[in-house]
């Protein structure tokens, strides 16, 4: 199989949870076609709990479709709304770059790896709403 990723590749996305620490991981591509599934996973981060929620990126190729921008803004108000702490994690440089130049990233929510994450949880004190 070949790395090209195509409007037909669906993207998934497993929850994993432990205490205050939800764990949210995308796998496949940010393509138009696939939009929805991202509004469903924000569904589903609206029904639960969590100080932090870490958005994992290491199965999400480096090529996004600007259709779902607007999700993505979604998902981080999402989380936000909700005086939870976000990190992005293991992205892609050529995603980072599409997401940075559109307004999509913030530095303090970035981490390089799940590992450096989940670290940094624990370093920094849950910041008072």
């Amino acid at each position: 199989m070949s790395g090209i990723t195509t409007e037909t590749d669906e993207l998934k996305y497993f929850i994993s949870e432990k205490k205050h620490i939800m764990v949210v991981t995308l796998i496949g591509p940010l393509v138009r076609s696939n939009a929805h599934i991202l509004d469903q996973c924000i569904r589903e981060l609206s029904r639960k709990e969590a100080s932090w929620v870490i958005l994992n990126l290491k199965d999400v190729p480096g090529t996004v479709d600007r259709a779902v921008f607007p999700a993505i803004a979604r998902l981080q108000k999402n989380v936000r709304d909700r005086k939870a702490q976000l990190r992005l994690s293991s992205i892609n440089p050529n995603l980072r770059l599409a997401l940075d130049q559109n307004g999509l990233i913030r530095s303090d929510e970035t981490s390089s790896t799940l590992a450096e994450a989940l670290t940094s949880l624990q370093a920094s004190p849950q910041q008072a709403a």
